[in-house]
């Protein structure tokens, strides 16, 4: 396995499920699931479709999982 790792941030969607996104010098990788285990998939055929002619593809890929909390400051 080969150490180029990506690093998705994954976000809670407003209607439910989540999404992923990933950026890249060339571009953007998106994509979105209704359950963790279907974006594990979703995400793993976007990186596989995106790399799918590179001479480098990556060897891991890591979900961040980020969620913004807003407090009342009073």
């Amino acid at each position: 396995m080969n150490d180029l790792e990506l690093v998705f941030r994954v976000r809670p969607a407003e209607e439910g499920g989540f999404t992923a996104d990933c950026r890249l010098p060339e571009g953007l990788i998106a994509t979105q699931g209704d359950s963790w285990e279907e974006l594990e998939a979703m995400v793993k055929d976007a990186v596989s479709c995106h790399f799918a002619d590179a001479k480098v593809k990556p060897g891991r890929i890591r979900l961040h999982m980020t969620e913004d909390r807003i407090l009342e400051a009073a």
